[in-house]
């Protein structure tokens, strides 16, 4: 994942990693691993791309998978005093409106359509209503 680039962007530095298993009974489970982060982790979605780009790297979309944040219910780990955040075995859930086995499917055959999208306090307030976050990474396809 790589930091978003925006006008006084103070998670400017971030970057990280992310493993996800999303599966076609509406089930999802994410370990991620993001360094050199400051304002407060808020959510977590897998997205999908749908205007303004080409691909996961660059358009934007609806959030298809709430991982952690208000609407998912879970609280999102936050920075330790070393600058790193890591969420292990995070349980998400699909909220696309297509239905999970659909979207896996597409998932599957579409990867480069999807990104992992971190929000924090600071880009709430910078893109607001809009989730573009502060930093993302577009989904690889792994085995089934």
């Amino acid at each position: 994942m790589r930091t978003q680039v925006y006008e006084g962007n103070v998670d400017g530095g971030a970057y990280g990693s992310v493993s996800c298993t999303v599966c076609s009974d509406g089930s999802a489970s994410c370990t991620s691993t993001l360094s050199a982060g400051r304002s407060e982790i808020i959510a977590a979605h897998i997205q999908k791309a749908e205007t303004g780009g080409a691909d996961g790297n660059t358009a934007q979309g609806p959030a298809v998978v709430d991982l952690c944040g208000t609407r998912s219910g879970a609280p999102c780990g936050q920075w330790t005093s070393g600058g790193e955040a890591r969420e292990e075995g995070m349980r998400g859930r699909v909220v696309a409106s297509e239905g999970a086995a659909v979207l896996v499917a597409d998932m599957a055959s579409r990867p480069y359509m999807y990104y992992y999208n971190v929000q924090s306090s600071a880009s709430w307030e910078h893109w607001a209503p809009q989730q573009r976050g502060f930093c993302r990474g577009v989904l690889l396809a792994g085995k089934a």
